[in-house]
């Protein structure tokens, strides 16, 4: 999103952001509640989709979730670490933030659970008075009476995606206890330490193949790494990520040049390798295979070797 608001400016920012989280929050909140058992349609199921939103993350956000029933409920945030960051930039963003964006995409995360539950604020910002908390407070509603809400088209074609779709594989638990699933009743005090290992890891693994962090989860993506004497290489088999026929997914964006995206991964690990920090392997037949020079140049490199 700084992205598109550098370049587009405010509005399209907005426009995007909302359809990206209407889009395919209904698809990965579903795959959520199959992964961790706690399908259904009243408000506690909405509640703990929030808590295992990849839009949620913990600490950054922190809400404080009450059921008053079925049907109804409430939730705030004494700290949202969003907000925290957007104040600074002034009320045009946080209105944008905390009104266009969150209006219609809250009911897009209830939707994949109750087509006719309603999420309404309270309060939000901007405080007044400045430095208000909680920062945010919302009613969560469901009343069969509401108008249903609908997806939008993008769904649907995320919803056909490879990665939509995608069966992850069972992990075998490393050590003993913890909660094997989120069966039982809504813990607002949730946190992802509560789960059972191998429920951490299948969560994480949901996480990945909602957020693509660094080629997760391997079932999408076929990655091999090779140490070599000056750097590494590594390449991406035949894997679905590679065959969604979408030109403008991530990793279809990935060519026979540097991308900047790797330099990026590369030099969160090294800030010492060169510009640029991955390119195409010099005797590869293939468009996404690349290679990292180790620290330095090779010129440099030789020149040390030969000092030393």
């Amino acid at each position: 999103m700084p992205q598109l608001l550098g370049r587009f400016g405010v509005e399209v920012m907005r426009r995007v952001a909302i359809e990206e989280w209407m889009g395919a929050s209904p698809i990965y909140t579903r795959r959520m509640q199959r992964a961790l058992n706690f399908e259904g349609s009243d408000v506690a199921t909405i509640f703990k989709g929030i808590q295992l939103d990849v839009g949620a993350p913990h600490g950054y956000l922190d809400f404080r979730f009450t059921v008053h029933d079925a049907n109804s409920g409430e939730f705030m945030l004494p700290y949202c670490g969003a907000l925290t960051d957007t104040e600074p930039m002034g009320e045009d963003l946080v209105r944008g933030m905390c009104h266009d964006i969150e209006d219609p995409t809250f009911d897009a995360t209830a939707v994949a659970t109750n087509a006719r539950a309603q999420v309404r604020p309270l309060h939000r910002p901007p405080r007044l008075p400045a430095g208000r908390v909680p920062v945010c407070h919302w009613t969560t509603r469901i009343d069969p009476s509401n108008e249903p809400v609908n997806e939008i088209p993008l769904t649907g074609r995320v919803r056909q995606s490879k990665l939509a779709q995608l069966e992850l594989a069972k992990v075998p638990s490393a050590e003993r206890g913890g909660l094997e699933d989120y069966s039982g009743s809504l813990d607002s005090e949730f946190q992802l330490e509560d789960l059972a290992h191998a429920t951490l890891v299948r969560t994480a693994q949901e996480f990945c193949l909602q957020a693509h962090p660094c080629f997760h989860p391997r079932e999408y993506l076929d990655l091999h790494v090779l140490l070599a004497s000056d750097g590494l290489r590594f390449w991406l088999g035949d894997c679905p990520a590679l065959s969604e026929g979408d030109p403008y997914s991530q990793f279809a964006g990935l060519g026979a040049t540097s991308h900047r995206a790797l330099d990026a991964i590369v030099r969160t690990r090294n800030r010492a390798y060169p510009q640029p920090a991955c390119g195409l392997c010099a005797d590869s037949t293939s468009s996404r295979r690349w290679s990292c020079l180790a620290g330095r140049d090779r010129s440099a490199r030789r020149a040390g070797a030969r000092a030393a």
